[in-house]
């Protein structure tokens, strides 16, 4: 159970529209009384889980409590991430602002709005992870242990690592295209950064200015839908993005190494950056990404449920795809092709062998992030499955090493001399097969 979610609920904070209606209506005192009982309740629901290769400590942005503040972006790539972590992880660690940094609010005037707005956000999407908050899955991270974000990149970030992001920020202002989008006659106007999914893999951002924050940008603007051109003010908006983003991923991985968690994000700047910052070199080529398997049609309580009645099953289904993922490291360009190689015809051996006449449709929808200090690639399900899958491996140009990689590790573990609980993707097939009796 959870104290935070317990009190929630006692408050009335069940849906997204009471959610916006508490922290619309009362006043800033008692919200500030609110959020500081919340804190609380994160300590004393706090603990650190048992080590486990399937922990991790997703970036704000990957988990929706940071990235883009738009608040559908925010609940879209919560609900993805929820169903990622309730479909394979032990345990994840939540950094939420509100929650976790302790200088989140200092009683500006200026900023009770912004402040409102913010948690909103947050507790929309704390509602979100609650059946993994209440299940001990999704972990809270509270401020007694955090440290500010500025003092950390104060106190802990050197400058030579600052230095070492030029290249990066070089390579970045000959690549992105600043354009803007809207200008309000010298006044304020807006940016839109352009060819940069490095940083932005969801969707290009938009950077607010005005007289107090763009003034020297807005000098140098006539007219909107303009594309900026001079070279200064390009290097010093890419200067502020590359060094937050570096600021931000710094400090997600330092927090993740406190709880033993791996870090995981969408980002493959965060790879980029952590790895030169640990002595390592600028440049290196990104972790292999993988496809989450997002069912749009799996509800989390479902999932959960079925964790509980196949234990055994659902590890099984978690380390052949590790193992899977291994196979396929020496050419990360095939990565996205798993899902296809193994778990087509890994699907369709359990169908044969439930039902050798019938024949399955899966939906598929992919995402991609980046798993840093780990390889873990997940599929997803799509089209219908044909009954040779030896004959998809060949359409599809598989190689010999493929074709031995199926014969010796597939072909062993899905045959007809098997049973169905047995089979390494048992438990994704039960799923499946749940979501279709509905």
């Amino acid at each position: 159970m959870s104290k935070i979610i317990d009190y929630m609920n006692e408050m009335g904070l069940t849906n997204t529209e009471n959610i916006k209606r508490y922290f619309t209506e009362n006043t800033i005192d008692v919200i500030e009384v609110f959020c500081e009982y919340i804190k609380e309740l994160a300590y004393e629901d706090w603990g650190i889980a048992d080590f486990s290769p399937y922990s991790f400590a997703p970036s704000m942005e990957i988990s929706g409590f940071g990235g883009c503040s738009e608040i559908n972006c925010k609940i879209s790539r919560a609900e993805r991430f929820n169903r990622f972590a309730s479909l394979y992880s032990d345990s994840i660690y939540l950094i939420i602002e509100s929650i976790t940094f302790p200088h989140f609010y200092n009683g500006d005037e200026e900023s009770i709005e912004e402040y409102r707005c913010q948690l909103i956000s947050d507790y929309t999407l704390i509602f979100i992870y609650s059946d993994l908050i209440v299940n001990n899955i999704a972990k809270i991270v509270p401020s007694h242990f955090s440290i500010c974000p500025d003092c950390f990149a104060k106190e802990v970030v050197n400058e030579s690592e600052i230095l070492k992001l030029e290249p990066i920020i070089d390579n970045y202002c000959k690549k992105a295209k600043l354009l803007v989008t809207k200008y309000d006659d010298g006044e304020s106007g807006y940016i839109q950064i352009k060819n940069l999914p490095e940083i932005f893999p969801d969707h290009d951002p938009y950077i607010f200015i005005d007289s107090y924050n763009g003034r020297d940008i807005l000098k140098t603007i006539d007219t909107s839908r303009s594309i900026i051109t001079n070279e200064t003010i390009i290097k010093d908006v890419m200067k502020s993005v590359v060094v937050n983003s570096f600021l931000t991923s710094r400090f997600e991985t330092f927090m993740s190494s406190m709880y033993q968690a791996k870090y995981i994000t969408s980002k493959s700047f965060d790879k980029t950056t952590v790895d030169f910052s640990v002595k390592k070199t600028i440049g290196e080529i990104p972790a292999p990404v993988f496809d989450m398997p997002f069912f749009d049609k799996f509800d989390t309580k479902t999932i959960l449920k079925l964790r509980e009645s196949e234990h055994q099953s659902f590890n099984d289904y978690r380390i052949a795809m590790d193992q899977a993922t291994k196979a396929y490291i020496t050419e990360p360009s095939q990565i996205n092709d798993i899902y296809a190689d193994i778990i087509y015809p890994a699907f369709n051996r359990l169908d044969a062998l439930f039902d050798k006449t019938k024949r399955s449709n899966f939906a598929k929808s992919v995402g991609e992030g980046i798993v840093i200090g780990s390889t873990v690639t997940l599929g997803v399900m799509t089209s219908v499955i044909p009954n040779n899958p030896m004959g998809i491996i060949s359409a599809l140009g598989g190689t010999g090493a493929l074709v031995k990689y199926l014969d010796g590790v597939i072909q062993r573990k899905i045959s007809t001399n098997d049973e169905l609980e047995k089979q390494d993707f048992y438990f994704l097939w039960q799923l499946n097969r749940k979501n279709k009796n509905k």
